[in-house]
Formats: C-alpha cells, sequence, structure tokens
C-alpha cells in the first residue's frame, strides 16, 4: 500500500498543477450553482445591459441544471430542489426572454406554487424576485436610509453585523425606493425629497469609497450586482467609469458551464487555492526549485493587501492594522480574511521550513500582524470582521435567518443581532489558522496560540465541532484536530481524545467518510453520508494527527479507499458541493480546493508510514 500511495502522490502533483494559471496563481472556480446565473440574469436585464447572446448563453446553462422535475437546487452537484433557487431561476429565465408558458418556465413556478409562492422564498432573495417582476415590491421591506445622516452610524453598524451585510445596508434601501417609485408614482413631499436626496448621496459616497478599483464590491457577485443595481437607482450614468469599471469586474465570472452555455460564479478563490496548492504540493514532496511553485509564491507574495479595508467592514480594534492579509480572491484588496491569511501563512512557512525568512520576511510579518490583530476577545478568529457577536456552543443556520418586516423590527436586530447576522469566531477557521502559525513557529506556549485552544476546547459540542465554512462536522473537527496537532497540544488529553473517537465512529463499511448537506437543518445527521474522498482525506489527517496508528486498520482503509477513488488524471472527483456560502440551503464547489485535502493526507500517512517502517527495520 506504501507503494502505491506514493505512487497515487506523484500522479496527483502533477495532475494539480496542470490547474495553475500563467500569472502563477491556481484556478479559482467557485461552482455555485444555477441560481448566480439567474440573479445575474436578473440585474442585467433591469437596468438594460442583457444582450440577446448574452441571454441565450445564461438560459442554456440555466436549463442544463434543471432537475427531473423542473425544479432546481441550492448547491451544485445536488439532486435536492431549494424552492428560494427554482423562484430565482424562474425569474432568470423570464429575463432571459422566456415566456411564461414555455415548459421550463412553468415546470418551476408550479414547484414554487406547490412549496408556498414566491413570498415563502427566503426573504433575503426577494429583491433580485422584485427586480425580475415576479414579486411585488409593496412586498419588500420599508427602505430605511436616514441612518445616513446619523454620524458614526454607519461604523456603529459595522460593529454588530458582518460585511455583507453592511453593503447591501447601503445598496437594498435605494433599489427598493426606485422599484416602489415605479411600481406606484407620486410626487414626494418637498421636504421628503430633500431628505431622500441627502441620503441617497452619502449612499452614492459610500458605494464609490467602498468599490474596488477592479470594480467589484468585496469581491462578491451578490453584492457587485446590487452595487450594479444601486447605481442605476441612484441615476448614475451607465457610462461613466465606476459604472462601467462595475460591469466590467462581472466578466470574470462568467465562465463556460460544463453541459451548456455560460454560468455565472458567486466568487472565486484564486489566492486561497494557490495557497493551499503551495502548501500540500511541498508536502507531497514537490522540489521546491520547481519554477511552477516558484512562480506560485511569487503569485502569493504579490496579492498581500496594501490597502487599508473599510473599518465598518474589518471592526478593527485599536491596534489592529488595517492591511497586510490576503483576499480569498483576486481583484479584491479592500476584503482579506483571516481564513486566506492563515492558509498564505502556512503556505510560506511550509516553503520556509518555519518563521519565513530573507525574502519574504517582510511580507510574512505584515501578515502575521494583521492576523493576530484580527483575533477575538474569546480567543478564536472570525473570516472578515474583528470583535463581533460570539459563536454559541450549539450550532446556528439550522433554519434561514428572516429579516424583520418593521423599521423598528431593524432597529430591535442591530442592537442585539444573532450571530448568523455577524461573522463570529469559529473553532473551524481556527484550527485552520493554528495551522498557519505553527507551520511558522508558533506553539502552545506562546499566548495567542493557548487563547485559541481554549477557545477550541470551549467550543466542542458533543465531542466534535460544527463548520460555517466548510460542510460540516466531519470537516470542522478535522480542522481543529489537525490544527492543535500542529502547534504541539498534547494529543492524548481527553477532549482531544473524544473528538477522535467521535471520527472514527463515523467511518463508513467502504472505509471512507461522509456527511449530508442536510447535517445543516438536522444536526442528528452530523458526520453521516455517502463516502467522499475530500471528507475522508480530511479524516485521515486528524486521526494519525490524534494519535492513531499508521497501521490501524480505520488509517488504512481510509487510505484504501482514496487510493481506490484516484481518478486516471491523478486526481478525485468532487460528488457534492463541500464549501459553505450561507447555511442551512446554499452551497458552494471548488474543485481544486475539494483535491489539496487528499493530498495532504497522503502525503502525512506516506511520511509516517515510511518512518514507521523504516523503525520497524531497525529493529
Amino acid at each position: 500500500m506504501l507503494e502505491r500511495a506514493r505512487a497515487a502522490l506523484a500522479s496527483a502533483r502533477e495532475a494539480l498543477l496542470t490547474h495553475q494559471l500563467p500569472d502563477g496563481g491556481f484556478l479559482g472556480h467557485n461552482r455555485g450553482g444555477p441560481m448566480y446565473t439567474a440573479i445575474t440574469a436578473i440585474t442585467e436585464a433591469h437596468i438594460g445591459v442583457l444582450t440577446r447572446g448574452r441571454a441565450a448563453d445564461y438560459c442554456a446553462s440555466m436549463l442544463a441544471d434543471a432537475l427531473p422535475d423542473g425544479g432546481y437546487a441550492g448547491a451544485p452537484l445536488s439532486s435536492t430542489m431549494e424552492p428560494t433557487a427554482t423562484a430565482l431561476v424562474h425569474a432568470g429565465l423570464l429575463a432571459c426572454g422566456l415566456a411564461p408558458d414555455d415548459p421550463p418556465v412553468r415546470a418551476a413556478w408550479n414547484i414554487v406554487i406547490r412549496s408556498g409562492g414566491v413570498a415563502r422564498t427566503q426573504a433575503g432573495w426577494h429583491i433580485f424576485l422584485a427586480m425580475g417582476g415576479t414579486l411585488p415590491a409593496t412586498a419588500l421591506p420599508s427602505p430605511v436610509l436616514l441612518y445616513k445622516l446619523i454620524p458614526g452610524f454607519q461604523r456603529f453598524l459595522g460593529s454588530r453585523v458582518g460585511l455583507e451585510l453592511v453593503l447591501v445596508a447601503n445598496e437594498l434601501p435605494v433599489i427598493v425606493r426606485r422599484l416602489l417609485e415605479r411600481a406606484e408614482p407620486c410626487p414626494s413631499a418637498r421636504p421628503v425629497r430633500w431628505l431622500h436626496e441627502a441620503e441617497e448621496a452619502r449612499v452614492q459616497d459610500y458605494l464609490e469609497r467602498t468599490q474596488n478599483d477592479h470594480g467589484n464590491w468585496a469581491g462578491i457577485l451578490m453584492s457587485t450586482l446590487l452595487g450594479v443595481a444601486a447605481y442605476d437607482a441612484l441615476g448614475v450614468s451607465r457610462e461613466s467609469a465606476r459604472f462601467q469599471l462595475a460591469l466590467g469586474s462581472m466578466e470574470r465570472w462568467r465562465v463556460p458551464h460544463p453541459k451548456a452555455g455560460i454560468e455565472v460564479l458567486p466568487y472565486t478563490a484564486e489566492i486561497w487555492n494557490t495557497a493551499e496548492a503551495v502548501r500540500v504540493l511541498l508536502e507531497a514532496g514537490h522540489p521546491r526549485s520547481d519554477s511552477r511553485l516558484v512562480r506560485a509564491v511569487d503569485f502569493l507574495i504579490g496579492t498581500q493587501t496594501t490597502l487599508d479595508a473599510p473599518a465598518d467592514w474589518q471592526n478593527p480594534g485599536p491596534l489592529t492594522p488595517r492591511s497586510g492579509g490576503w483576499p480569498y480572491e483576486i481583484d479584491n484588496p479592500l476584503c482579506s480574511d483571516c481564513d486566506t491569511t492563515g492558509a498564505v501563512l502556512a503556505a510560506l512557512g511550509t516553503w520556509h521550513g518555519g518563521r519565513p525568512t530573507g525574502e519574504h520576511a517582510a511580507t510574512y510579518e505584515r501578515g502575521l500582524a494583521w492576523l493576530l490583530g484580527m483575533v477575538n476577545v474569546e480567543g478564536g478568529w472570525p473570516a472578515f470582521s474583528h470583535g463581533l457577536a460570539p459563536l454559541p456552543k450549539t450550532p446556528i443556520f439550522t433554519r434561514p435567518i428572516e429579516p424583520p418586516s418593521t423599521p423598528l423590527g431593524l432597529l430591535k436586530l442591530l442592537v442585539d443581532p444573532p450571530p448568523e447576522l455577524g461573522d463570529p469566531a469559529t473553532p473551524e477557521l481556527t484550527g485552520r489558522v493554528l495551522l498557519g502559525l505553527g507551520r511558522c513557529g508558533f506553539t502552545v506556549a506562546d499566548p495567542v496560540v493557548r487563547r485559541a485552544v481554549d477557545f477550541c476546547r470551549e467550543l466542542q459540542s458533543e465531542h466534535m465541532w460544527w463548520g460555517r465554512w466548510e460542510v460540516n462536522y466531519l470537516a470542522a473537527t478535522s480542522c481543529v484536530l489537525t490544527g492543535l496537532a500542529e502547534v504541539g497540544v498534547d494529543m492524548t488529553e481527553p477532549w482531544v481524545q473524544r473528538a477522535v473517537t467521535w471520527l472514527r465512529e463515523r467511518q463508513n463499511q467502504d472505509g471512507g467518510f461522509g456527511e449530508d448537506l442536510a447535517s445543516y437543518r438536522e444536526p442528528a445527521l452530523a458526520g453521516r453520508g455517502p463516502s467522499v474522498p475530500t471528507l475522508t482525506a480530511d479524516v485521515l489527517s486528524a486521526l494519525v494527527s490524534g494519535g492513531v496508528a499508521v497501521d490501524d486498520p480505520a488509517v488504512l482503509a481510509a487510505v484504501d479507499f482514496l487510493l481506490a477513488a484516484q481518478r486516471r488524471d491523478g486526481l478525485w472527483d468532487e460528488p457534492q458541493a463541500l464549501y459553505v456560502m450561507v447555511p442551512p440551503d446554499f452551497f458552494y464547489a471548488n474543485f481544486v480546493t475539494s483535491q489539496c485535502p487528499i493530498l495532504a493526507a497522503l502525503a502525512k500517512w506516506v511520511r509516517l508510514a515510511s518512518a514507521h517502517d523504516e523503525a520497524r527495520r531497525q529493529r
């Protein structure tokens, strides 16, 4: 088996490198399913820029993702109909020029009606249904913008909710206001019109200040679509430089659909994928001298942020640097995140075999300073925004969060928002950051690491951890255990071994591990599902990090599962979406990311098994 694993690694290394781009980075396609193509078609039609050719391409890709009953899933590779996704695709098909009585449009509409109607879909997506004309504008929440005239309130908002909601709070009200005016035109009273003009001038200034130089907002499709629609609602000329930049920024999210037409990605992951690829290729024995790896590291160095993040996005502490981290994707220098920054430090630490020195020293120090400034008081790391509401011990996002329908309800929500609307620190992400710190020489002797370890221990629930950004308990628990081992935690401690035991008990008969997306709605399904190579690799890494012997039957069965599942091209299938947009319904797939844990797990097992064999021979 050891020789098979070595051969599998050699094949996988070369196959992974075929996904490298000319600039040194790695392909970062995040496939979110047809609903993102739908909201793009709806927005482009709403502002009058959807061409006939592009509409045909969008339409072809959406129809290619139809389920047998005519509905649509909320995640790629899924066969489970999701009502909101179906309603959005229905509106998207209409925006692309199909008629209401065309069979695929009628089939989608019938499913929406059977599911309770458009009004029963998730409210966070209603703005697109209203722009598409399938939901009355009067069903949208009242546009509240008076806060824009209150000094300091925008900054206060950023201390309560996550950055995407901070953006939407600017974009959504002006779009709703124009939709209502078009639906029920009536002259505004002069004092009210003056007030509206003052509010909207503040909104336009805010959107211009937070728009990336590449044209998008926060590197995210949804925020950028709403930004474009808000510019249109504000009367910004379509020929203006900012409007054109915003429209142009969406081009890189349009990619060929695997079956037909053009699909639109919700966002990309070039920097994350590159950091992960560099680390696992080195772990798998790829030589540092390979020019392809050198170019990948240069790509990472060149994508470090040098611009200050908006304070209401980052919510920095008094000593937190505003730049120096890394964003998830390219063309997004205003929005670093802790997960990607930890991944880049892990790559650099693996490259140097410890704390980066020489030409990378200054880059490392800036990135480390930013990352350490983002740790929350409870000891864990959030994704984007420092110091928001903490994560409870029990899972969140078991049901969609419905926004309030009145201004008073919105005010109450802002005063005491649930963690779902914020950006809580999570053990899963903290485990990945610990991996990065450990690769750079940090150990449990460092105070920041000790606090992070305590944070993870405090949030352990029934021997496991919940996954905010990866599906789900298996991945999160594995991330925590792997991170703990990397910084030198005593892995024989009872709380650690309880998690190791929990993972072992989830192994399937075929030797693999898997978990259904339904585990977000039903925590009783935690760690249960058909075997998936990526999740099997996550658990394999965690088991050997947790002290399970390399020749233990459970470990050998997992290795054998991975070797048997390897494709002829050297990589592995991605049978389900493994990464989380907004649970419990919306997920995405990323083929390059899904390969990296497999290389890492096999490399770790090969290294330990080789040492075990050598020790046995010497005895």
